[in-house]
């Protein structure tokens, strides 16, 4: 049962058509499904091979999925819960600030590698600024070896001010860079970029993730509601729309069928 996303022209939802809307202080992003969830249940997952038809009650194997290498619809949803964590927890503040890790040539830096290397640098950091919260983000090289970016958050919301130097005395695996974060809106499209996208596409590492965050990073919060509430609610808040598209998820059967399965729809707001 192979899954296709593809984008098509944007068609705005329906008034009483119901979305979920994630808001922060300057950003709301409302998503709508063409489809309810009993409509989404016709195929249940059994094991890691198989799945049942609801419809014939026929139990199926899944078929490998193929993915071309400039699909970059197989990631949107990391990159876009990537970008609500951005606004969510991230305002441009002198609380803040953004930290380049690199490793050097002649060390490995696979992703898990990577993973390794920070633990044992924020145990150090941790050490000085207990109570810093941090989203790392990693980016790959064009040579596939990997760097990471890294957003820390001082909760107390006293200013964080930290010399590079410490930062490459605690990391030492490579160069180290410090600077401010800035808004929202530029860190968010800096990080999920279609250019970072087809990058990460094309030396992706199987079951291992965009990205990670300590405890205390927040998410934003959803809530539903129709899209007729949506334009009234952003009205009265002070958003206006600035982008919106539309998604079409189709699947494939064992048979060679394919049907539209579902419809999504993303609409972006600022204030």
């Amino acid at each position: 049962m192979n899954t296709v996303i593809e984008q098509t022209n944007f068609v705005q939802p329906t008034p009483l058509q119901r979305c979920t809307v994630y808001e922060a202080e300057t950003f709301m992003e409302a998503v709508a499904s063409a489809c309810t969830p009993n409509n989404l249940q016709q195929y249940r997952r059994v094991d890691k091979r198989h799945y049942v038809d609801t419809r014939t009650g026929e139990l199926k194997e899944y078929q490998k999925q193929e993915r071309p290498p400039d699909d970059l619809s197989f990631y949107s949803r990391s990159f876009n819960e990537l970008r609500r964590i951005i606004f969510a927890n991230f305002t441009g503040s002198s609380a803040e600030c953004h930290v380049t890790l690199t490793v050097a040539p002649g060390l490995s830096a696979t992703l898990s590698d990577l993973q390794e290397y920070f633990r044992k640098f924020f145990k150090k950091f941790h050490y000085h600024y207990p109570i810093c919260e941090y989203l790392t983000i990693a980016e790959p090289h064009q040579n596939g070896r990997y760097h990471l970016h890294v957003l820390l958050l001082n909760t107390s919301g006293n200013s964080l001010c930290i010399s590079n130097e410490k930062i490459q005395q605690w990391w030492r695996m490579g160069q180290t860079y410090i600077c401010k974060v800035r808004k929202p809106e530029v860190m968010a499209n800096y990080f999920c970029s279609v250019k970072k996208q087809r990058r990460w596409a094309e030396h992706y590492y199987p079951n291992h993730r965009l990205f990670r965050c300590s405890n205390g990073i927040s998410r934003l919060q959803k809530r539903k509601m129709t899209r007729k509430e949506v334009s009234e609610y952003a009205e009265e808040k002070g958003f206006h729309f600035v982008s919106g598209r539309t998604y079409q998820i189709s699947q494939g059967d064992t048979e060679g069928g394919v049907q539209t399965v579902n419809v999504v729809t993303r609409e972006r707001f600022r204030r």
